[in-house]
């Protein structure tokens, strides 16, 4: 016959009741985890404000029983998800990515948007490239800094509808010279917006919906991608499938809209250095 009651050394009764444990009864085969937490412990975590005991209670107890912890993703492979989860997978391990580059071209009817570019919540920099006008920015929290030559600043200056900058004697003082203007300035921001990865990647999943098509695995830029086809706007975009699920690129197919954008050296992206003696002009 088995004893009923559990027999302790005395260092280990003294140590279960000043943690506020009751000594609890053996039943035959059979024992529950939670009674061996002390009393304190089976509050919840809450309880005990900034307090991690009770966590790292519980790892230990998972640990000792040889229990997995069970995750989302490892139960169920990101190419086995359905679509619309994988593309919020992917955007969400974007916006927590330090950095990333995008590099490619986008053509709109007889013309194409080009975009060389490090961004990163706090800026980042490149070059943006537009109707025939190539023009290089540094952007920071607080500044953007660009330059380009002549001909550009007076197609970008058509474009936006301004005229002084257009004129020869202003797009000569410009040229090939560095400006900077604060990073809300009505003209620019938008250009500083390019490099801020938070705000990019919002205009990006906003010009998608959620009707996407999953497609059989395949390779982007040499790695394992997951296809998902949005027919509704005529674009494709690849995700990793190995974690973190980041959006590898984006290729469009439309006619008014066709090109693709690649997206590389995450966390580790080339940053360029803030310019000196730049040129700051009235008015911007």
């Amino acid at each position: 016959m088995r004893s009923n009651q559990l027999s302790y050394t005395p260092s280990q009764a003294q140590y279960l009741t000043s943690a506020g444990a009751e000594l609890p009864p053996m039943r035959p085969w059979r024992y529950r985890a939670r009674d061996w937490y002390p009393s304190s412990m089976r509050r919840p975590l809450l309880s005990h404000g900034t307090s991690a005991v009770p966590a790292l209670g519980a790892l230990a107890l998972s640990a000792s029983l040889a229990l997995p912890m069970a995750t989302a993703s490892a139960q169920v492979p990101e190419e086995a998800k359905p679509a619309a989860q994988i593309f919020g997978d992917a955007s969400a391990a974007m916006m927590h990515a330090k950095d990333f580059h995008i590099s490619g071209g986008l053509h709109q009817g007889s013309q194409v948007v080009s975009l060389n570019l490090s961004m990163s919540p706090q800026g980042g920099g490149g070059s943006v490239s537009l109707r025939g006008a190539t023009l290089q920015m540094v952007v920071t929290t607080k500044e953007i800094y660009m330059k380009a030559d002549a001909q550009s600043w007076k197609t970008l200056a058509a474009l936006g509808g301004g005229a002084g900058a257009g004129t020869a004697a202003f797009t000569a003082l410009l040229a090939n010279r560095w400006i900077k203007a604060p990073v809300t300035n009505p003209q620019l921001g938008s250009f500083a917006n390019l490099t801020f990865s938070t705000k990019f990647l919002k205009g990006v999943v906003a010009n998608h919906g959620t009707q996407f098509t999953k497609g059989a695995e395949t390779t982007w830029d040499g790695r394992s991608a997951i296809p998902l086809h949005d027919g509704a706007n005529s674009t494709s975009v690849y995700i990793a499938v190995s974690s973190p699920h980041y959006l590898l690129g984006v290729v469009a197919t439309g006619a008014a809209n066709s090109g693709s954008f690649k997206f590389t050296d995450f966390g580790d992206a080339p940053m360029p250095a803030i310019p000196t003696n730049a040129l700051a002009l009235p008015g911007f």
